[in-house]
């Protein structure tokens, strides 16, 4: 919980920093994830997800309040949310990481970038490595990623009556648009 609240006081504060200070924010990204298992297929989507990005240095932040993913059945975004995640305990998931070799990019148009950092899931912080694109459109940044997380890596219990509906990897996709900050 101090983690989730550090980072929600770094979240405000470069949020009111000015363009000078080159900060862009993403207020309403897109998350999505996929668990193909045997027995079905799971599929969720959020569109509340919130990223800072300093394109002086490289650094990212994005925080995704978990109970925001919607499912097709309303009892399996229950059981999500209460069984497996318990968002009442923990509520975000959380990156923190820096774009490698940022300030040899040129983002005029979308660049393949390498993302290292920590991820936070289910109260438990894991070192990763993503690779996306990131571009500019207009006056925003654009980007996004794909990766695969393995749920037990998170500490994610799955009951044994629904292990054939439940894949150990997920896919995880994330959209951002990211706004320059105004002065």
């Amino acid at each position: 919980m101090i983690r989730t609240s550090v980072f929600l006081f770094l979240m405000i504060g470069l949020t009111f920093n000015t363009v000078a200070q080159s900060k862009y924010l993403c207020r309403n990204g897109q998350a999505s994830f996929y668990s193909k298992a045997m027995a079905e297929n799971i599929e969720a989507h959020n569109g509340q997800t919130s990223a800072v990005l300093d394109t002086q240095t490289g650094a990212l932040a994005v925080s995704i309040p978990v109970s925001g993913f919607k499912f097709e059945k309303a009892l399996m975004q229950e059981h999500f949310n209460e069984n497996y995640m318990e968002t009442g305990k923990y509520p975000k998931a959380i990156f923190r990481g820096q774009i490698e070799d940022f300030s040899n990019m040129d983002f005029s148009e979308p660049t393949p970038v390498k993302i290292s950092g920590e991820i936070t899931i289910h109260g438990v912080t894991k070192a990763i490595q993503l690779e996306g694109t990131l571009g500019k459109q207009h006056e925003n940044m654009v980007g996004n990623a794909a990766f695969e997380l393995n749920v037990a890596d998170f500490d994610i219990k799955i009951p044994k009556v629904v292990i054939n509906n439940i894949a150990e990897t997920v896919q995880v996709m994330i959209d951002l648009e990211f706004k320059a900050q105004a002065n």
